[in-house]
């Protein structure tokens, strides 16, 4: 008989979406549609993309877009930064350690934010029952990742120092195995892994996030040379995924089946995490504020007291106010 972790594995999205070419785009006029290249986080946090993909919305603004999902969000961002994409999404902190690096970035939206939708996750029957526990004992993240910087907020909101705690680098898909095996004592991760967990594990299951002050942001970049070049066809992505975001919220049924069957999610999963998301395309302060935060984190963290990178620097607002103007709340 097979455990439960042995079934275990990343949603894939076996499909590529026909309804991106220019067959969409030919009732609007003649004109060549514009290419674009996008690499996105295969997990429920880019739901706009397969919404704006699947629904023709991109075809619809004149954009041929080839899409390539990834695992989670650091990939497609090290795609963008290898030449592979125009666009990428990805969450706050490997933004942050991109622009703390040097990397030219801009931001020019967000897409999705949750304040619940990362947590540690451990067993009871390991012997931890509160944060405090997880001093001396073994704890599975993604470095580089939102899971990272969760795992410090929680250690520190119980007064667990990070160096008293072993951190085990590795990709989600491995850490529900490397959790029932023993090889870590708890991991920090994201949804669906941690619905999938809580429900494997039933009562030996302990949660801890819940009380987080963190919002995770996913957010559209690219880089600033890119943007320069073409800001018609951030203009035509962005009102794409504006148009994404109204389906989400006039057909909510509809858009729960889609992003199940498309990332081979468990339907009853899905719907019972689906309300911890808000899909909107903004530029928020907060979010700002949140990269400020984590940045003095990661300057701590590597001892290397350089100077704070200027964030608002990396932010372009000028498509989404023309999109948009409503959505753009950032004091610059």
């Amino acid at each position: 008989m097979k455990s439960w972790f042995s079934s275990f594995r990343l949603p894939r999205i076996a499909v590529m979406f026909a309804l991106c070419g220019s067959a969409v785009f030919a009732c609007q006029g003649s004109s060549k549609p514009e290419k674009l290249t996008l690499s996105y986080s295969a997990n429920i946090n880019a739901t706009l993309v397969y919404v704006a993909l699947e629904k023709g919305f991109f075809a619809r603004e004149g954009l041929d877009v080839k899409a390539t999902p990834c695992a989670f969000g650091k990939l497609a961002l090290q795609n963008l930064l290898a030449g592979k994409a125009d666009v990428c999404t990805v969450a706050d902190t490997p933004v942050a350690l991109s622009i703390i690096a040097g990397d030219p970035l801009m931001i020019f939206a967000s897409i999705q934010t949750s304040s619940s939708n990362e947590a540690i996750v451990a067993r009871a029957d390991r012997g931890i029952e509160h944060v405090a526990d997880l001093r001396g004992r073994r704890l599975g993240v993604t470095v580089g990742t939102t899971t990272q910087y969760v795992a410090y907020v929680v250690l520190l909101s119980r007064g667990v120092a990070e160096n008293e705690v072993t951190f085990v680098n590795m990709n989600p898909a491995d850490m529900p195995q490397a959790l029932a095996s023993g090889q870590v004592d708890a991991v920090a991760t994201w949804n669906p892994t941690i619905e999938t967990l809580r429900r494997h594990l039933g009562k030996n299951a302990r949660l801890f996030g819940a009380d987080l002050s963190y919002t995770e942001t996913m957010c559209v970049v690219a880089q600033g040379d890119w943007l320069k070049a073409h800001p018609e066809a951030e203009r035509r992505f962005l009102r794409a995924l504006v148009d994404a975001s109204a389906f989400v919220r006039d057909h909510d049924g509809e858009a729960r089946v889609l992003v199940a069957r498309l990332l081979g999610i468990d339907q009853s999963i899905l719907d019972s995490i689906w309300g911890i998301f808000s899909f909107r395309v903004a530029l928020g302060q907060g979010f700002l504020v949140d990269l400020e935060d984590q940045a003095r984190w990661l300057v701590d963290l590597s001892g290397n007291r350089k100077v704070m990178p200027g964030f608002l620097a990396h932010f372009d607002t000028s498509g989404l106010e023309s999109v948009d103007p409503g959505a753009v709340d950032i004091i610059h």
